[in-house]
């Protein structure tokens, strides 16, 4: 099982939601496999960490259009396994604890990235704070 960190943004999020969370889509195709879980990060407005997913699939090249903005040209299926939509986790307490970031000081950068693989222990980390956060 490989754990991944999607990075979206609050519009991209907002159709998703609208649609019901039935997939993420990116413009290149990743190692993504059915079974694989993965941790969503809404950047821009109302950021943080919004939920988890379970990938039912690999990668499906479709275009597909979210926004106004250019065509996705990938659909990976996926499941909501804990979704806090209205109550984001912040990212800022958990910088120094994440291990995926690894320049503390400016972790923005890290977020730049659509979609990459996390370790295990920053997704069990994320996971236990999405389920049992209020």
């Amino acid at each position: 099982m490989t754990y991944w960190l999607a990075v979206a943004t609050s519009e991209n999020c907002a159709a998703l939601a609208r649609l019901g969370h039935p997939f993420y889509a990116l413009q290149t195709a990743p190692s993504v496999a059915a079974g694989d879980r993965c941790i969503l990060y809404r950047s821009g407005e109302s950021r943080g960490f919004i939920g988890e997913f379970e990938f039912l699939a690999a990668p499906i090249s479709e275009s597909i259009r979210l926004t106004d903005v250019r065509p996705f040209a990938f659909r990976l299926p996926w499941k909501s396994v804990a979704l806090r939509e209205e109550a984001p986790i912040g990212i800022v307490p958990l910088v120094k604890d994440l291990r995926f970031i690894k320049n503390k000081n400016n972790y923005g950068m890290t977020l730049r990235t659509p979609f990459r693989s996390i370790d295990k222990v920053d997704f069990e980390h994320l996971s236990r704070l999405l389920r049992n956060s209020k």
